[in-house]
């Protein structure tokens, strides 16, 4: 779906969501997934250093607030982004019109499985216990996970949309 089409769809002025992950002290990537590439990583660094930000016109993030401390949690987050990394994107009626999808708790993604830019980090927050497990990953959008539209579990919450500006 084109991006306009998308904010135009779901009344919202996102039609992208990825996720930031830290992968060590000193490196940060992008986590999510493109029509063109399916589901990838791009090291923070090189984002800036090749000025890819100027493909966008407003760029956003909100710092999601859980307790990290469990020692499951970041490699959960890693083992999902191994599991995730070259799954192609697909969006389609049948992922649209689902409303329970019992393999977005799954341990171990199936080798099929495809994945749109909100479904990707919806299943990622499924993942981690912070989703209801009653409602599909791919009944998110990009817009879902702005504002006040997204209730969290366990505690957690995302702050408040900080608009990043590159200069």
């Amino acid at each position: 779906m084109a991006a306009g089409m998308c904010r135009l769809v779901t009344r919202s002025k996102y039609d992208h969501v990825a996720m930031l992950v830290r992968v060590s002290e000193t490196k940060l990537v992008i986590l999510e997934s493109l029509r063109e590439t399916g589901v990838s990583v791009c090291d923070w660094d090189r984002f800036m250093t090749k000025k890819w930000y100027d493909l966008y016109t407003t760029m956003s993030y909100r710092r999601l607030s859980c307790d990290r401390c469990e020692p499951d949690f970041t490699d959960s987050v890693h083992d999902f982004v191994k599991q995730t990394l070259g799954k192609p994107f697909k969006l389609n009626a049948h992922k649209l019109f689902r409303s329970k999808n019992e393999e977005d708790k799954d341990e171990c993604i199936k080798p099929t499985k495809s994945f749109f830019c909100s479904e990707l980090v919806a299943t990622a927050y499924k993942r981690l216990g912070l989703l209801e497990e009653d409602k599909s990953a791919s009944k998110y959008w990009p817009g879902d996970f702005a504002g006040d539209n997204i209730a969290l579990l366990e505690g957690a919450s995302l702050s408040k949309e900080f608009t990043l500006t590159f200069s």
